[in-house]
Formats: structure tokens, sequence, C-alpha cells
């Protein structure tokens, strides 16, 4: 992660305050959470801010080359580099 968005701390020494979120709306969280759980396991979700606000979400999926067979097509046992 290249961002860190440090939070107020309680007067107590405790955790952050509970002041409910700060950048994203209920929706926004929903939508991204979403993204996540789509995701393959090697994919990755963009979140892109414009001007203070968050502007669009992308995301990708990426497959494993060695691992990764089209449906209904067949291929020959290939061997795997490095055996």
């Amino acid at each position: 992660m290249t961002g860190h968005v440090q939070r107020d701390q309680d007067q107590e020494g405790g955790g952050p305050k509970k002041k409910g979120l700060c950048f994203l709306t209920p929706r926004q969280v929903s939508i991204i959470d979403e993204l996540l759980s789509s995701v393959s396991p090697y994919g990755e979700v963009r979140l892109t801010v414009e001007k203070g606000k968050l502007r669009f979400f992308s995301s990708t999926r990426s497959y494993d080359a060695y691992k990764y067979r089209p449906q209904g097509e067949e291929f020959p046992d290939e061997p795997v580099e490095g055996e």
C-alpha cells in the first residue's frame, strides 16, 4: 500500500476516535467489498481519486500462466519450467 491515513487518537490514549467513515460512503465500501470478493487469487482492485474524491474503481483478474486452462479446451500436458 502506498498511502497511509493517520486517524486522530482518543484523549485517553486508546484507539481511534469513533467518527464513522472519513473518505468513503457506505455504498462505496459495499462496492469495493464486492469487487474484492470477485477478483481471482492474483487479482487487484484499484481506486482512483480525483480532486480529493473517489472517482473510479477498476478491477483486474489475473491468472497463473502455468495453471490456467480455458474451459472446454484440452491441452497436452506441458512441462512446467524448472522441472
